[in-house]
């Protein structure tokens, strides 16, 4: 037996989701999942994306553009 936590649903948004809230396209979005700019974990065979991960690219993103 594993002591795994549950996953909480809330705390992941889809692909799609993360592309329009970092305001990428999914392309982008997958790239950045390829080169490990992004971290994914797979749920109930879905590829779902962290909050915390959009958050902090999110974040990234605003410094570098400043």
């Amino acid at each position: 037996m594993t002591n795994q936590k549950p996953i909480e649903l809330h705390d992941y948004v889809t692909q799609t989701r993360a592309a329009e809230l970092l305001g990428v396209t999914r392309m982008t979005l997958y790239n950045w999942l390829r080169d490990g700019k992004l971290q994914a974990v797979i749920v109930a065979g879905f590829r779902m994306i962290p909050q915390s991960e959009v958050d902090r690219l999110k974040k990234e993103i605003n410094e570098t553009a400043r």
